[in-house]
C-alpha cells in the first residue's frame, strides 16, 4: 500500500512477490495494485510498470515449482485441504451453497455434535456476514474500489472450499475492513464494536487454549 501511494510499481512487484510466496492472499494483492495502477494511467502506460506489477505472482509460482519438484504436485497445498480436518473440499463450492449448508446446520443440528462446535459454527457465519456487511457499508460511503474488490475476493476465496471455517482470522487478511471501520464516526457504534470484539476475543481465546479450533 505504501508503494502504491508512492506510485513505486517496482516496489509493489517485489513486496507482492514476497507476499504471494508466503500466503495465497498475497496473490490477490495484484488485483488491488492493478486497479490502483489503472486509476493513475491518464491514458498512458509504461511497459516497465506493467512488468514490475507482473512480478507479484512469481512468489507463488516459485513455491509451486518447488512443490512440483518435491512432490510431483504443484497444487499439493490445495489437494491436502481435506486432511486438515476443517471439512474443506477440493471442489469449488459457491458462496450461496455454503450459506445453505450453514443454515441447515443451524436449524437442523441444534447443539450438535457439541454445544461448543455449534457455537463456533454460529460465530463463523455471523462474522462472515459482518465482514460482507462492512464491505457493503464501505461501498455506500464510496470507499476506494480497489479496497472493496480486494476485501471481497479475500473473504470469498476461502469459502470456495465449502466452509466458513477460519473466517475469524481470514477477516484479518481483508485489511480494507479496518480502513472502512476507521471511517465510522458514531461513538456509540465504535465503542459497541470494540466491546463486542473484546468479549469475543476472551471467549474464543479461552476455547482455543482448551484445544478447540476457533479459526
Amino acid at each position: 500500500m505504501y508503494f502504491v501511494h508512492k506510485r513505486n510499481w517496482i516496489g509493489c512487484g517485489i513486496c507482492g512477490a514476497l507476499a504471494s510466496a508466503t500466503k495465497l492472499f498475497g496473490v490477490v494483492l495484484i488485483v488491488y495494485v492493478v486497479l490502483e495502477y489503472i486509476s493513475t494511467l491518464r491514458g498512458k502506460y509504461r511497459l516497465k510498470d506493467i512488468l514490475s506489477i507482473c512480478l507479484m505472482p512469481t512468489g507463488l509460482i516459485c513455491y509451486m515449482v518447488y512443490l512440483y519438484i518435491r512432490t510431483g504436485d504443484a497444487l499439493v497445498f490445495f489437494h491436502l485441504q481435506p486432511l486438515f480436518g476443517a471439512n474443506r473440499s477440493t471442489s469449488i463450492i459457491l458462496l450461496p451453497q455454503v450459506v445453505y449448508r450453514y443454515m441447515r446446520i443451524i436449524f437442523t443440528a441444534y447443539l450438535q455434535p457439541s454445544a461448543v462446535s455449534y457455537f463456533i459454527t454460529i460465530i463463523e457465519i455471523i462474522l462472515t456476514i459482518y465482514g460482507y456487511g462492512i464491505l457493503y457499508y464501505g461501498w455506500k460511503v464510496k470507499t476506494r474500489v480497489s479496497y472493496l474488490v480486494y476485501g471481497f475476493i479475500t473473504m470469498t476465496l476461502p469459502t470456495l472450499t465449502g466452509t466458513f471455517s477460519s473466517m475469524p482470522r481470514y477477516l484479518l487478511s481483508a485489511f480494507p475492513i479496518f480502513i472502512i471501520l476507521g471511517t465510522v464516526k458514531n461513538i456509540t457504534i465504535r465503542y459497541g464494536l470494540i466491546s463486542i470484539s473484546i468479549i469475543l476475543q476472551i471467549i474464543l481465546s479461552a476455547l482455543f487454549v482448551r484445544g478447540w479450533f476457533v479459526g
